[in-house]
């Protein structure tokens, strides 16, 4: 034990670092052993339930004979079990036969038991094959119907793949594919907004000359009252898809990084009370006078959004990064702004109005550099 000691003081680094790699082979031979025995016993599960139900079959008798033993824990000497009785033969022989049937009976009912259940087994990775292949199909299918011109269509192809979605993150699903399908519907918000944007660029361009017949794109536009004010609403089929990330994508399967929504156009936007958005990646993106009631914003990147006339009541934007983000009047009552890093933002006219900035990491520094028209810092500071 003493050379041990000795070599490890002469050679600390090195000395350790052999007896941990070779603790780790040990662990990965047995664990490997027990893999191939856990493979061999699942390959001959009959073979080796047979075996050991004969072993136990005559474990059994051995056990019986030791217990009936008259003599058993003397010294005397007793004749041999008798198994054949010349004056009970029919009785022995009954006995005998209700043993072997037993015995056999119960290695044919386990072995037919174990066979049935990797029928079943079989049938349901079969099952799963083709309901797999069935998904790959249904989702290939939405994702050509998302480049339809026709907005039903649109919507349709969102709803197959928020069923996909919601069915892929269920307890044994294929969360791998769940997160493709919701990869998609982000890009295909982003793909809308970058359209939108482009369209705009190409009319404005195109003002000064005399537009043909062909230039024009008929686009229904939906009117809707907002705030008194006929604005019209955001392409419905973006809202469905936004909608559609909120209420399938799982929380604890979402990306660390956010579900991809920068630089987004979703002015306009309307969700149901307490929408689920934490991990949300709103950088850059337009939701200007969004209608986003009690939204759960936790851990979301809002970093230079435009909330401008946003309705937030009740929001919770805790630990929220909106560093220079604009929540010109936006009505923000019972916000929560716990830890939230709010850098830079611009509050004019804001209604902040029963929020909360308890725990913020910036204690007080961060409204220095806020613009905030009908509230000075000294209100903001009190309102913590």
């Amino acid at each position: 034990m003493d050379g041990w000691d000795d070599k490890a003081r002469q050679e600390p680094v090195g000395f350790t670092q052999r007896v941990r790699n070779g603790a780790n082979a040990a662990w990965n031979a047995v664990r490997g052993l027990f893999k191939r025995a856990g493979r061999f016993i699942y390959n001959h599960a009959i073979t080796v339930f047979l075996v050991l139900w004969i072993v136990a079959s005559l474990g059994a008798v051995k056990l019986i004979m030791y217990l009936a033993d008259p003599c058993r824990g003397t010294n005397l000497v007793c004749p041999g079990v008798e198994w054949i009785r010349p004056g009970y033969l029919a009785e022995d022989f009954r006995n005998l036969l209700w043993a072997a049937s037993l015995v056999f009976g119960g290695a044919g009912a386990g072995a037919a038991l174990i066979n049935a259940l990797r029928r079943t087994r079989l049938m349901q990775a079969e099952h799963a094959l083709a309901q797999r292949g069935q998904d790959a199909e249904t989702f290939s299918r939405a994702v050509n119907q998302l480049g339809s011109e026709q907005t039903a269509i649109r919507l349709g192809a969102i709803y197959a793949l928020e069923g996909l979605m919601r069915s892929a993150f269920t307890a044994g699903g294929d969360k791998a594919f769940g997160r493709q399908i919701g990869e998609t519907l982000a890009a295909f918000v982003r793909e809308q907004s970058a359209e939108e944007a482009r369209r705009e660029a190409g009319q404005g361009k195109n003002e000064g000359r005399i537009s043909t017949k062909s230039d024009v794109k008929k686009e229904p536009k939906v009117i809707v009252y907002h705030d008194e004010v006929m604005q019209p609403r955001l392409f419905i089929d973006r809202e469905a898809a936004v909608l559609a990330l909120a209420r399938s994508w799982v929380f604890e399967c979402r990306p660390l990084d956010g579900i991809d929504l920068s630089d987004t156009r979703l002015r306009l936007l309307r969700l149901p009370d307490g929408a689920d958005l934490r991990l949300f990646n709103f950088t850059g993106a337009d939701l200007d006078n969004a209608r986003l009631f009690e939204a759960n914003l936790q851990k979301s990147k809002l970093v230079r959004a435009n909330f401008e006339g946003a309705q937030l009541d009740g929001a919770n934007l805790c630990s929220a990064d909106a560093s220079k983000a604009l929540f010109s009047q936006a009505v923000l009552i019972g916000g929560n702004f716990a830890h939230a890093n709010l850098q830079q933002s611009v509050l004019i006219s804001a209604n902040l109005q029963f929020a909360s900035f308890k725990g913020r990491a910036c204690n007080g520094q961060c409204f220095r550099s806020l613009i905030c028209e009908k509230w000075t810092l000294e209100m903001l500071i009190s309102a913590v």
